[in-house]
């Protein structure tokens, strides 16, 4: 099977080429060459992509020596990923974005009742699957495939192991079967192993810490070398030295298995296998999540010894795998294959935002409290706790941030704001990181593109003007410098006693992004602080005016980086108090 979609080029990236290394899956699926490179060059024509597809740890090793020049490495494993960020080959030392998620699934013959009888037994239950074929191939009724490997073992050959692994700690190891610990540095987990070679189960593989030809058992083949694709077609054909005829089992992943099932791979079509088991159950050894496979890009760093990086074109190549116009169509391809499960990749790259305004109608100056919630796609990593969101009001070219919050434990949100006017209101995130997983050393974490929920309306009824005559008060200039708002103002008759007053009344409405500003915006510690501000108007400053005078003019210091609704209220002896309409400033 071809993995490399476009020719390695000789020397490193230049300003014009976009070389990726990453697992064999993506190439295997079609995914990379009917949708990726594609749309990729349609959007930035400037580049060409490079892809070339092999094990993981190939992968990783090829983008921490520079070989072949890589800018960007494509994986799916955590283990391999969070060592390759603490060893400081990800730019800027960031955590990989979340690109998608798929399944691995056990494949075997169509007429599998005759052999090991996984879809009747184990449909959901992958350690049991493994299992069934186990029993199956110590008593001549089928074969195991396994692409193998050592220290360059593939995700799935990882993945296998991992499952062999909890066969044996669920108890569910049948008799005459051997499993020995596969080393750290190989991926750990367990593999099969001749009887006659080791007789107990528990003990380290030979082989530099794996399982090699000739310590396999006879009904446990491993085909060295085949990429993901390679191995799913011989599965097919059934015809390695030693396989039962038409009875050959293998774990794969589902994009490759529903592309060479879908007639249009060039390796070939596979109409003797069929998926027997697939979507663990929660019940299972494993849970839910034991077949999920996670996708995450990442931009090398050129600062590395022997890297030569496009490092623009790293940025751009990840920021399209991370926009929506790729993200959705993730769920179309595949999607006509035949496979009841739907679509083999599942767009995760930002997380869902729900978000429902408390009401769509208020008075100036009243609030409005809007609450959702920040889901992770990814399916099986802990919710988004303690993560911002901002509410916008998103009329005009210029968003301005108008109240934000923190999730709580589960995801959920809640900001209360006064909405400055009527218009379209939308609840963000910013790019979010997430440390997804403990379990591996160091911790593996990933990074989530930033998230919008639909925009929903707010109607802010306006006070009613106040008639033009004895009293009447309104603006005619405000200005904001270095946190003094200076308000010139004018009254609509003189006041004809002493003692009339002007006061203006403020209301801090949302903090400002931009300039200084929006790096503090951007700090945790400052989240909803405009949505801790008491939701009604308060004396800022207040002015005497002489009788006879219709002008006057009121300063104060308001607290840089904030928008503020202003109001002015007159009030003379004997008369009515009177206010104006609302004005707005923001304070820099």
């Amino acid at each position: 099977m071809a993995i490399l979609l476009a020719p390695v080029p000789a020397s490193a990236d230049n300003a014009s080429t976009v070389t990726v290394v990453g697992a064999s899956g993506p190439a295997d699926s079609g995914l990379i060459q009917h949708v990726v490179q594609p749309q990729f060059k349609a959007a930035f024509p400037q580049y060409t992509l490079n892809y070339t597809g092999s094990a993981a740890s190939t992968a990783v090793q090829s983008a921490e020596n520079g070989t072949g020049g890589p800018s960007v490495v494509f994986l799916d494993s955590p283990a391999l990923e969070s060592a390759f960020v603490a060893g400081g080959y990800s730019y800027e030392n960031q955590f990989g974005s979340a690109v998608y998620s798929g399944d691995f699934v056990v494949a075997g013959p169509t007429a599998d009742t005759n052999h090991a009888n996984v879809a009747a037994n184990a449909g959901h239950n992958v350690a049991q699957a493994f299992a069934d074929i186990a029993t199956a191939g110590v008593s001549g009724h089928a074969t195991f495939i396994s692409r193998g490997g050592t220290t360059t073992a593939s995700v799935v050959t990882i993945r296998e192991h991992a499952i062999w692994a909890l066969v044996y700690s669920a108890g569910l190891t049948p008799a005459n079967v051997v499993l020995c610990n596969v080393s750290v540095g190989d991926g750990g987990g367990m593999s099969p192993i001749d009887p006659s070679v080791q007789a107990t189960s528990g003990q380290a593989c030979p082989d530099s810490g794996t399982v090699a030809s000739p310590h396999n058992p006879s009904w446990y083949l491993i085909n060295t070398g085949a990429s993901q694709g390679a191995n799913v077609v011989a599965v097919n054909s059934c015809t390695l030295a030693g396989s039962v005829p038409n009875g050959c089992y293998t774990l794969t992943d589902r994009g490759t298995f529903d592309y060479l099932l879908s007639g249009t791979d060039p390796a070939g079509t596979i109409p003797n296998l069929t998926i027997l088991s697939r979507e663990n159950a929660a019940s299972a050894p494993g849970g839910a999540n034991e077949l999920t496979d996670y996708f995450h890009a990442y931009a090398i760093n050129p600062a590395k010894p022997g890297e030569t990086v496009n490092l623009q074109g790293a940025k751009d190549f990840l920021g399209f795998l991370t926009s929506p116009a790729l993200q959705s169509q993730l769920g179309i391809y595949l999607n006509t294959a035949g496979d009841p499960g739907g679509p083999p990749f599942r767009a995760d790259a930002s997380p869902a935002l729900s978000a429902t305004p408390s009401t769509g109608s208020v008075a100036a100056g009243q609030t409005v409290t809007v609450s959702g919630r920040v889901t992770n796609f990814e399916p099986g990593y802990p919710a988004l706790a303690g993560k911002v969101v901002t509410v916008d009001r998103v009329d005009g070219a210029t968003p301005t941030v108008v109240g934000s919050g923190m999730t709580d434990a589960a995801g959920n949100y809640s900001v209360t704001f006064a909405p400055p006017a009527t218009g379209s209101y939308q609840v963000t995130t910013g790019q979010l990181a997430q440390i997804e997983d403990t379990s591996v050393t160091p911790a593996f974490g990933d990074l989530l593109a930033p998230a919008a929920a639909p925009t929903f309306p707010i109607t802010v009824a306006t006070p009613a003007a106040q008639p033009h005559g004895l009293g009447a008060v309104s603006f005619k200039a405000v200005k904001a410098k270095k946190g003094l708002v200076t308000v010139s103002g004018a009254l609509g008759s003189p006041p004809t006693v002493s003692g009339a007053t002007v006061r203006l009344l403020a209301l801090q409405t949302g903090r400002l992004r931009g300039r200084r500003h929006a790096k503090k915006h951007a700090r945790a510690s400052s989240v909803a602080t405009a949505a801790a501000k008491p939701a009604t108007f308060a004396q800022a400053a207040a002015v005497s005016v002489a009788t006879g005078s219709a002008k006057f003019t009121i300063k104060h210091k308001f607290k840089r980086g904030f928008r503020y609704a202003l109001q002015l209220e007159y009030a003379a002896p004997g008369q009515t108090p009177t206010s104006s309409k609302f004005d707005y400033v923001e304070v820099r």
